[in-house]
């Protein structure tokens, strides 16, 4: 079995991670911060990245392969802690890339990127060679993660790609855009959001996210590239507000302020073509995975 590790494996993706990796029997060890979650089956380190800690566990095990998933996820909290958010993304994934170069220079290691570095796209749908103009922090951040990763590979022979991952959600997701309906939608009233409710994001289930990041794994050349992750499809804010209310069975009024957020982008769509041609097809409609948001929130 191919040695796996994944960091970050008790985060929100980390855990589908785990499941997939099981199911395609990987021998996996997750790293983490926090302690092992109890439905969690895989081997468990609990440590802090960087330390001394992680590095002897790749010096030690030399792992066949390594997906990042530790760092921030939130783009309005790297606007408020710029600094933070570099250390947590950056400086941390610098020392994964780092650690493997010394220690383990077999190892394929994923990045888990995301669509933030593009910002608004000039034309959609956005193939992995537009250009890049970041709205915040962490957009600016995950994209230096990747020029940090393309270093690697370049000059040091790392083996090395990153997967642009669009709008992931899922049973767990307890932040973000569907979780914010959801809970408006369970408290009554009159649901506020930000925006038109026109702009659009391209939606992917955690558990396609896995399976793409599996497809990576296992058909990628680990050259430095870059793939799109996504559905490859456009939601609507305001169709997605009304698919969770008549998911919810509830008669919601909905009004958006006509404001966007800062660092939020307008329109996402992603062209995933080049991933399709790994082998990689999305298994989970939308409207389906949406649904099965719902009911999950509403169970809580």
């Amino acid at each position: 079995m191919t040695r796996l590790l994944i960091t970050g494996a008790g985060g929100f993706l980390g855990r589908y991670l785990v499941e997939e990796a099981n199911a395609q029997q990987f021998q996996v060890t997750g790293v983490d911060r926090i302690s092992r979650p109890h439905d969690l089956d895989c081997q468990w380190v609990e440590c802090l990245l960087p330390s001394d800690e992680f590095e002897s566990l790749i010096a030690n095990t030399k792992p066949d392969a390594i997906i990042h998933a530790a760092g921030t996820a939130s783009v309005q909290d790297s606007i408020l802690n710029p600094f933070d958010d570099f250390k947590q993304n950056v400086f941390v994934f610098t020392h994964v890339l780092e650690t493997v170069r010394k220690s383990a220079p077999l190892c394929r290691v994923i990045l888990i990127s995301s669509a933030a570095v593009y910002g608004n796209p000039q034309k959609m749908p956005v193939a992995e060679s537009a250009a890049t103009h970041p709205l915040s922090p962490y957009g600016y951040h995950k994209l230096l993660c990747e020029l940090m990763g393309l270093q690697y590979a370049q000059v040091y022979g790392v083996k090395f790609v990153a997967a642009r991952v669009f709008s992931a959600y899922g049973e767990g997701l307890r932040k973000q855009v569907l979780w914010d309906i959801c809970q408006k939608i369970l408290s009554g009233g009159i649901v506020e959001l930000a925006g038109t409710g026109d702009e659009t994001r391209d939606f992917i289930h955690a558990r396609d996210v896995a399976k793409g990041l599996f497809t990576l794994i296992t058909h990628a050349r680990f050259d430095g590239g870059i793939y799109n992750l996504a559905d490859g499809e456009q939601v609507k804010i305001r169709d997605l507000a009304a698919l969770l209310s008549q998911a919810m069975d509830r008669s919601t009024e909905i009004k958006f302020s006509g404001v966007s957020r800062q660092g939020d982008p307008l329109n996402w769509q992603a062209d995933i073509r080049a991933i399709r041609e790994l082998g990689f097809k999305p298994g989970i409609k939308f409207e389906d995975g949406a649904r099965g948001y719902a009911a999950w929130a509403r169970s809580l």
